[in-house]
């Protein structure tokens, strides 16, 4: 059974959650206030959701087929600015919510796990907001009961649903590959 298609992103997902367990072992993450901002961050989430919803298309196009979006008079230098800017931003929030080490799997695992459901890139993104979120609120829940540090606590939950996602997708892969072979 081939699991994931792109051996880096697996790597970066697997070097990941061994951040964050230990981190969470060994204790060696400050504990992060994330509350403290709250306004802050919802103006960073407005400055970057509102150019992602009005510019989707012109990015869409930039992202998955530059040479297309040229011939069909999209300025993909710009859109590309707008998309190095807005994953800049991105971080920056999530330096406030995880901590640098372990960004790049908030980054990462919602989207990789988003992707095993849906085939379009607006429902991925939606969805991977949505699991963001949850990952978010469950870890912060969970680091509170446990007593233990908000960011790994976060990425390991995000790591366990990517799991079962990608769990759950294989399954319905081969099964929808038995279903078509008769």
């Amino acid at each position: 059974i081939q699991v994931c298609d792109d051996h880096q992103k697996m790597f970066g997902i697997l070097q990941s959650i061994h951040n964050g367990l230990v981190i969470v072992r060994f204790g060696q993450f400050r504990q992060s206030h994330i509350v403290k901002k709250r306004s802050e961050h919802l103006a960073l989430d407005a400055v970057i959701l509102i150019p992602a919803i009005l510019f989707y298309n012109p990015l869409l196009a930039t992202c998955f087929d530059g040479t297309f979006a040229v011939l069909r008079g999209v300025r993909t230098s710009l859109f590309y600015l707008v998309l190095l800017i807005l994953t800049s931003l991105t971080v920056v929030l999530l330096i406030n919510v995880v901590g640098i080490v372990l960004v790049i799997a908030l980054l990462t695992l919602p989207a990789a796990a988003a992707g095993c459901f849906t085939r379009h890139l607006w429902s991925m993104m939606v969805c991977s907001g949505v699991l963001s979120a949850l990952f978010i609120s469950s870890g912060l829940i969970l680091s509170f009961c446990f007593s233990l540090p908000s960011g790994p606590v976060i990425v390991l939950v995000a790591a366990l649903v990517y799991v079962i996602s990608l769990l759950i997708g294989s399954r319905r892969r081969n099964e929808g590959s038995a279903a078509g072979g008769n």
